[in-house]
């Protein structure tokens, strides 16, 4: 996501190692002070039926700057998810709506949801004479990707045609 300005803004979603706490606020203040954050504000509250704790933090990433975050941890089974959405301090105000709307977004699946999910991969393709970007998006790539896309996860753009005989990546379903 972009923020004003075009400085970046950033959604992150990952597990928290070693979990430690006795409540999930407990955990969630510990993690983001182990961390190097300072709590601004937060609670413990419920996302889409899982307990949850969701806090806004203060500090500082190098060659970044101040940053304020806004960080939900979620409990599901025996993992603890944490959603983070991260922007300059300047400009968090206008992000932190998308913020809070990605992290309470967060749901658990049930086993036949998970169970259905196909990953996709990176495959290799040779270019053939004629082929572009959207030849070969719409081909050998299914549409699971724009040309605009495809260009770019091959370090190049959409108007920089492909050359017969490279080899470039394309997304595949597995």
């Amino acid at each position: 996501m972009k923020a004003p300005n075009n400085l970046q803004a950033y959604v992150l979603l990952g597990l928290v190692p070693q979990p430690t706490g006795t409540s999930i606020q407990d955990l969630g203040l510990y993690d983001m002070r182990r961390l190097g954050f300072q709590a601004v504000q937060g609670g413990e509250t419920d996302i889409n039926g899982l307990r949850a704790f969701v806090g806004t933090f203060e500090g500082t990433l190098q060659n970044y700057g101040p940053i304020t975050l806004r960080v939900g941890y979620i409990p599901v089974d025996r993992n603890i998810f944490r959603i983070v959405g991260l922007a300059p301090a300047r400009l968090f105000d206008a992000v932190e709506r998308e913020f809070s709307s990605t992290v309470r977004s967060f749901r658990s699946l049930s086993r036949s949801e998970a169970e259905s999910i196909r990953p996709n991969r990176i495959d290799l393709y040779t270019v053939r004479p004629n082929d572009t970007w959207a030849s070969i998006a719409e081909g050998p790539g299914r549409g699971l990707l724009p040309a605009a896309k495809l260009a770019l996860i091959n370090g190049v753009s959409v108007e920089e045609h492909p050359r017969p005989g490279d080899r470039v990546k394309i997304v595949v379903l597995t």
